[in-house]
């Protein structure tokens, strides 16, 4: 009996590791096709059904190696990110232990990945900045990575201040990407009254997060002084301005008439979309 399952569990192993060297090849050719990722996740999950823990957990974490290579070749395929995430939260699945036949039942009982895969979003977005897949991916495990580190107010004031000079310096060396102008609004968000979702700082107040509102405002400045041809600067400094601005009264918004300014340089740097600029001129009056 012991003999047979052995020999079927090999089996099963080696058409399963067969038919994913055979997708390597198609993968490669057609990197954002649903249907070859899916096939793969199938291939895995069955791995993790049919065989025993160590064998496929194997198979699990090669998939890391895989899709990093794969990510290499295109840093931004999100069909790569997305695979990427799915089998970094199976390999890291707590689970029960195994069962009776030596299968996983609900997970690997596996350890976290998260400073792992924040390391990793750091090595990609060192090599390319406008890795929006790689920014987003940093948001998603900032607050998890600080939760299990433990960390308290102090660390995640300095992790926050970190941050905001990463972004920074990247700004300065690319103010037209997008990739970047998201990643600091998800930072500034934690400036926000009533944020919604995982945040850096979970006990900011509301003195601090003005101060902080401010603070950034001002490095938005400088930038401004440098690259005044940016519209995504005069975008930033509107939006948060705005932030600190909430009076009722529309004339109080803008006393002394800078957003006004700002909103004219976006009319002539971004003329298709004057309309958008003009009502919200009108806003303020």
């Amino acid at each position: 009996m012991a003999s047979s399952l052995a020999e079927y569990e090999q089996n099963t192993l080696d058409i399963i590791r067969s038919d994913l060297r055979f997708l390597i090849s198609p993968l490669r050719k057609f990197p954002k096709c649903y249907w070859i990722w899916n096939h793969r996740l199938w291939l895995l999950q069955e791995a993790k059904e049919r065989t025993p823990v160590h064998a496929s957990r194997e198979l699990w974490r090669s998939e890391l190696g895989l899709v990093g290579k794969m990510l290499v070749l295109d840093s931004r395929n999100f069909h790569g990110w997305s695979y990427r995430r799915i089998v970094a939260s199976q390999l890291e699945s707590p689970g029960k232990d195994a069962g009776p036949n030596g299968y996983p039942e609900d997970g690997f009982k596996g350890f976290s990945m998260v400073e792992e895969e924040f390391a990793y979003s750091t090595k990609m977005i060192q090599s390319n900045l406008s890795n929006f897949s790689a920014w987003h991916y940093r948001g998603k495990l900032a607050p998890r990575l600080l939760s299990e580190r433990t960390a308290d107010g102090e660390a995640r004031r300095a992790f926050l201040k970190e941050e905001f000079e990463i972004i920074l310096s990247a700004l300065y060396t690319d103010p037209d990407n997008q990739s970047l102008w998201s990643y600091h609004e998800w930072l500034m968000s934690n400036h926000l009254k009533d944020l919604a979702g995982p945040a850096i700082i979970i006990d900011f107040s509301d003195a601090e997060k003005e101060a902080g509102i401010s603070t950034e405002l001002a490095n938005i400045r400088e930038l401004l002084e440098v690259e005044d041809g940016c519209k995504c600067i005069y975008e930033a400094l509107i939006r948060y301005t705005l932030m600190t601005r909430t009076s009722p009264d529309a004339s109080q918004r803008d006393p002394d008439g800078e957003l006004r300014g700002w909103l004219r340089a976006l009319e002539r740097l971004d003329p298709l979309r004057r309309g958008r600029w003009e009502d919200l001129k009108a806003s303020l009056e």
